[in-house]
């Protein structure tokens, strides 16, 4: 049942609002994109094998698929002056400068499975306890603090530009950054924290300037009737609904998508190309078209809806990488269609929230249940299930491909690994997100319940 709250349109939202809720979600974006790194990391600098790494990502990412439906709960019953979702980004903070320093400082001297049990330990708390007690709420808050599409639509653009920029200087400039502090654990710990001080800021921002408008909150929301309603159930009707299924792989399949994105370019670099340095010009070169795209999108979203552009980006995507599978050892052709792949993908990495969100309304429409913390936990559940899972295929076809860590020189069949999770397992992946986006008809029926 909507309240009258909710049944009203809640004023637009000022560009300062748009853009912190973009510097919101850096803290848990830096967790996880970090985390796709630490693959170099540990086989590279530290001296794990590949499969070690592969399997304490994977581990980690198991431990998601409780933490975010439990977030989720937790979310949807918590009661404060500050709302249900805003104050966690308070509370957060400290824990997220915590983790990323605790990711860094894994000591080589442990021996293999000593390093096996401090990388589980570490990213488990990152990822499944950090990151998910931000991207839920984070999630929630595209909801309660606006019910107009429009700027629901603006939040995730700035969330998208910011994740960009930030995701940019992370994979073109980590490796240079760690280098020029001598390329030693040490630099790459200075470097990391770094990051993490931007997003300390960044989530403090979103906290002071965003305000839970579309929700009951703190005491109107002490009797709800789907507070009677328990968590098993609750769960059970969303598997039953087809929109949040199709979001929640949607997300997962994306993410796996980031996480080649993120780990494969310095492996191209150093093995296909010859020098891991040229990461850095790689995505200077990917950022120009993407840069100039986030200027485009809007108004083409708004001409041809986000449904239809989505579809779009991830057919133009596909092509991109078809053409880098002609030319995979020509640094050249290689820079322009990944450039292009990435102008291309810019358009769904920029909306696709507004579809979860879209999700989060018809629930309430068809059920008269709010459950808005379970229903966005897909959204954090999918992105860091997906940061394992890409990371553990990454591992595993290097490992099948006989990669060594620390070695000189690596065999063909190691080169042909690169490859594979560089070019064409992103393409199979593209191809999967596009079916799903074919069976998102949401928008068909949103004006009925809106």
């Amino acid at each position: 049942m909507e309240s009258s709250t909710e049944r009203k349109i809640t004023p637009k939202m000022t560009q300062l609002q748009v853009w912190s809720y973009g510097f919101g979600t850096l803290g848990a974006f830096v967790v996880t994109n970090l985390i796709t790194q630490l693959t170099y990391f540990y086989t590279d600098k530290v001296g794990m094998t590949v499969g070690a790494v592969g399997s304490v990502m994977l581990s980690s990412k198991i431990a998601d698929a409780f933490t975010d439906l439990v977030m989720g709960s937790i979310v949807d019953k918590t009661r404060s002056r500050y709302g249900k979702a805003r104050p966690w980004l308070l509370w957060m903070t400290v824990p997220m400068l915590i983790a990323v320093f605790l990711l860094m400082v894994i000591p080589s001297s442990l021996g293999e499975r000593g390093m096996f049990i401090y990388a589980l330990i570490t990213n488990i708390f990152a990822s499944a306890i950090v990151a998910t007690a931000i991207n839920v709420p984070l999630s929630c808050l595209l909801v309660f603090s606006t019910n107009r599409t429009e700027d629901r639509t603006r939040m995730t653009v700035r969330q998208s530009i910011c994740q960009t920029v930030i995701g940019a200087l992370l994979t073109v400039g980590l490796v240079p950054l760690t280098n020029i502090f001598g390329g030693t654990q040490t630099a790459w710990i200075i470097v990391a924290m770094g990051f993490a001080g931007i997003a300390f800021i960044g989530m403090l921002t979103c906290f002071f300037q965003l305000k839970e408008q579309n929700t009951q909150a703190g005491e109107e929301e002490l009797e709800n009737p789907e507070d009677h309603v328990n968590a098993k159930e609750k769960i059970i009707g969303l598997l039953h609904d087809k929109y949040w299924v199709i979001m929640l792989l949607v997300i997962l399949t994306a993410q796996i998508i980031y996480a080649l994105q993120g780990s494969t370019g310095v492996y191209y670099a150093k093995w296909i190309f010859g020098d891991e340095n040229l990461v850095g010009i790689m995505g200077v070169i990917g950022m120009i078209p993407t840069l100039i795209g986030f200027f485009a999108v809007t108004p083409i979203v708004n001409k041809f809806g986000v449904l239809k552009v989505n579809r779009a980006s991830m057919l133009l995507t596909i092509a991109c990488y078809g053409l880098k599978a002609l030319f995979p050892y020509n640094f050249v052709w290689n820079l322009i269609f990944g450039a292009l792949a990435n102008a291309t993908f810019l358009p769904f990495s920029m909306t696709y929230f507004v579809l979860q969100s879209k999700v989060c309304d018809y629930h309430v429409w068809k059920t008269g249940i709010h459950m808005e913390g379970l229903i966005s936990s897909a959204g954090s559940f999918g992105l860091k299930i997906g940061a394992g899972l890409g990371t553990f295929l990454l591992t595993s076809i290097l490992d099948l491909g006989g990669y060594q860590s620390k070695a000189l020189v690596q065999p063909q069949s190691a080169l042909n690994s690169i490859i594979i999770v560089s070019i064409y397992l992103p393409i199979v992946l593209l191809g999967i997100i596009y079916v799903l986006l074919r069976k998102y008809d949401l928008f068909e029926k949103y004006p009925q319940f809106r």
